[in-house]
């Protein structure tokens, strides 16, 4: 939904340049796509443990609230 929101209204070229960064870091099966980032900074690129998910998706929530 918030894909339909925000980026389907995009030009055709930022469109693009989305689905690049979605094919790369969220479908592709490149299982190093941060392996040149030391594991400690990996942030989201990293492993995720279920109290991460939690945290993501908590912090997702609020910005999502306070948006206007």
């Amino acid at each position: 939904m918030i894909a339909l929101l925000n980026l389907r209204p995009l030009p055709a070229a930022t469109r693009g340049a989305w689905r690049a960064f979605f094919d790369h870091y969220v479908f592709g099966t490149h299982c190093d796509v941060s392996a040149h980032i030391p594991e400690q900074r990996r942030g989201v690129l990293g492993d995720i443990t279920p109290a991460d998910a939690e945290r993501l998706r908590a912090a997702l929530a609020q910005r999502l609230q306070t948006r206007k």
